[in-house]
């Protein structure tokens, strides 16, 4: 497995593109942004390190790293959830976690995982990784008509 800083480039910048139109799991975006305003997404990306996740120089995800410590790791296929070690190790061995700050984070990395993504959050089960915390956000009428209806 290798790993690529995105710096970013145009072709980083077309692969990220790639791997967000194929995600399964979204939790920031509900409909997908056009390739110009992805661009400026990367382009001033609020992550403190992103990098594309390779697999014999294919590309086959990519993680981040969130200013509060946490990770979001996405792979294009379940069949690469098995290397989630893989990537943890380059996490811990490239990067060092910001220090603890009470009400802004903790001292140490964690996952952000979507709740539909049980694959992942076995994964990260079995390395050693525990269930923290909960995230709740409104429902949109689109939805809540479904539920209703």
């Amino acid at each position: 497995m290798d790993f690529e800083l995105v710096i970013p480039t145009l072709v980083q910048i077309e692969t990220l593109y790639a791997q967000l139109k194929s995600r399964s799991y979204k939790i920031s975006h509900k409909i997908l942004p056009s390739f110009v305003e992805h661009t400026r997404f990367v382009l001033h990306h609020p992550y403190r390190e992103w990098v594309i996740v390779k697999d014999n120089g294919r590309a086959i995800g990519n993680v981040y790293i969130h200013f509060d410590n946490s990770i979001g790791l996405h792979f294009e296929s379940p069949k690469y959830f098995d290397r989630v070690d893989e990537v943890l190790r380059f996490v811990n061995t490239s990067f060092l976690p910001l220090p603890a700050e009470p009400s802004v984070r903790i001292g140490e990395f964690f996952f952000r995982v979507s709740s539909d993504n049980r694959l992942l959050q076995e994964k990260l089960s079995i390395l050693g990784f525990r269930e923290v915390e909960r995230t709740f956000v409104p429902q949109s009428e689109d939805q809540k008509t479904k539920e209703l209806g």
